[in-house]
């Protein structure tokens, strides 16, 4: 079973989060210490100023976790990371074809030898080309 994790983008920082507890109107989200070298810290948003980004439970070929919202490289073009019809896909910048990981990943040791995150939509924009 994949590990359940998710990090936050709040318009300024990606941060990890340790645990998240919905409202109707808002979203607290506690970031683990190391993220701001103390004790656990609740930061509570509104909906709509947070983005929540699932772990897919891989890593790319140097070991580096992919979460939604990634940008990617891949044999097949530039891609970004996206949850879509119960799976994570990478939807390719260039022809705008999804491609599901297994056409990536390799079984062996659980990683990934064809993908690498480059980056992510919401810091590094202007990856995206025409799409930022």
């Amino acid at each position: 079973m994949r590990q359940i994790k998710f990090r936050v983008w709040d318009g300024e920082l990606m941060l990890p989060a340790e645990s998240i507890q919905f409202d109707t109107e808002t979203v607290e989200v506690l970031i683990p210490c190391d993220a701001f070298g103390c004790e656990g810290h609740p930061i509570e948003y509104d909906f709509g100023n947070v983005v929540l980004m699932q772990y897919t439970g891989l890593c790319d070929k140097n070991g580096k976790e992919i979460y939604e919202g990634d940008i990617v490289e891949t044999d097949l073009g530039r891609g970004v990371v996206v949850f879509d019809s119960a799976a994570f896909l990478i939807r390719n910048l260039e022809d705008d074809e999804y491609y599901g990981f297994e056409d990536f990943f390799s079984l062996y040791e659980g990683g990934c030898y064809l993908v690498e995150v480059i980056g992510n939509k919401y810091q590094n924009s202007e990856l995206l080309g025409d799409e930022s």
